[in-house]
């Protein structure tokens, strides 16, 4: 991961079930970001360090209300952490939901859906998986 990022495990009773973290926003952003927010491509950039994508959130066990609690955790303590780590304010906390998910969890946490994002151009985006210790496809 290239920037900032800071990592929290998920734990209960002792148990680690899961992990969430936030790092540094998308460049290039959103389109729909930038409307949201009201700025230029040129306002994002000079407020980029103000904006934090939740990139990794994932539970491997099913506790009831899980996800959504700690969402919560994560907005009531994200500011703080960002601040101590970077000495930046942290205004905005974004996410991408993947292909075949709705973010019901969001949506239970009350997260805004902004818009849509169209992907990348074919040409333009390129998948890469470990292959051998010679190689990656």
């Amino acid at each position: 991961s290239v920037g900032r990022r800071v990592d929290w495990l998920i734990s209960v009773n002792g148990e680690i079930v899961g992990m969430i973290g936030i790092g540094s926003s998308t460049y290039p952003p959103p389109k729909d970001l930038l409307i949201k927010l009201g700025i230029s491509m040129d306002e994002y950039r000079n407020r980029f360090n103000s904006i934090a994508n939740n990139w990794r959130f994932c539970i491997t066990k099913s506790i009831p209300n899980l996800g959504t609690r700690v969402l919560k955790l994560l907005r009531n303590n994200c500011k703080k952490v960002w601040k101590d780590k970077y000495g930046d304010e942290l205004e905005y906390l974004i996410t991408f939901v993947g292909a075949n998910h709705n973010g019901a969890v969001y949506r239970a946490d009350n997260w805004e859906l902004i818009g849509e994002t169209s992907g990348l151009p074919e040409h333009l985006s390129v998948s890469m998986k470990w292959d051998n210790k010679q190689s990656i496809s």
